[in-house]
């Protein structure tokens, strides 16, 4: 059987696990979570041996999942940047190796990706399921957001796309957070993999952060559009302003 090798590489609240889950629908794909989330929830265990700091990631990931012959034809994981942030050598595998298929996936609206987050940490609920879907979406919560926080997270995230971009020299499918919401995206990675016979909908969808001004309430809310405007993204906080 031949193998298609891939890798999803993102961060935080960026539509990863619909993205993931998306995949996973189609029986030729076998897709995984954050097997490298060594702060997780072991999450390496569904191979039967958990990914410990001490192992060789790329190895790792070429016995358990690339040379899994229990899996699906086209096989792979998502990954995030600070994910073995400290091993340049499974970074550059993955760069080098042309049989690895790369989906970066990022977000546009870098500010409502930070108030997700800031949300998610006030209310203590990260994603929607069967028993929080309502508090989910209608927990309120009052936000005095941390300017100089708020701006390096921006500021980071935009600079490691950029390096990330850079590092690479072959050709890799870009996809975003939008594009996920409106379904193209998920074709295109369909399609990037060469997987035939697209299924047309999903036993489940895409399920928005619950980021709107109706929900959050920014105590500090001049102070914010100050700062966002001053490195020319006001127009997020605009767009934060029109979520409904």
């Amino acid at each position: 059987m031949s193998v298609q090798k891939f890798v999803i590489v993102s961060y935080g609240r960026t539509g990863s696990n619909y993205l993931v889950r998306s995949l996973n629908c189609h029986p030729e794909v076998s897709c995984f979570w954050e097997i490298f989330n060594f702060k997780d929830d072991a999450r390496g265990q569904m191979f039967g041996y958990n990914c410990e700091n001490s192992d060789d990631p790329f190895e790792y990931a070429q016995k358990y999942v690339w040379g899994n012959a229990t899996l699906a034809e086209i096989r792979g994981y998502k990954v995030f940047y600070f994910h073995c942030a400290d091993r340049h050598e499974f970074w550059q595998r993955i760069q080098d190796d042309p049989a690895i298929k790369i989906i970066h996936l990022t977000r546009k609206n870098l500010f409502l990706r930070y108030l997700s987050s800031e949300r998610a940490r006030a209310t203590g609920i990260w994603h929607p399921s069967k028993s929080n879907k309502k508090k989910y979406h209608e927990m309120e919560v009052s936000l005095n957001i941390n300017i100089r926080s708020l701006i390096r997270s921006i500021e980071s995230l935009k600079s490691r796309e950029k390096l990330f971009r850079r590092s690479v020299k072959k050709p890799i499918l870009e996809v975003s957070y939008e594009g996920l919401a409106c379904a193209n995206d998920v074709e295109s990675s369909f399609n990037y993999l060469g997987v035939k016979d697209i299924p047309q909908s999903f036993p489940f969808t895409f399920s928005r952060s619950a980021i709107h001004s109706g929900l959050i309430k920014i105590e500090n809310d001049t102070e914010v559009f100050a700062a966002l405007d001053s490195v020319g993204y006001s127009h997020w906080y605009d767009e934060f302003q029109l979520q409904n």
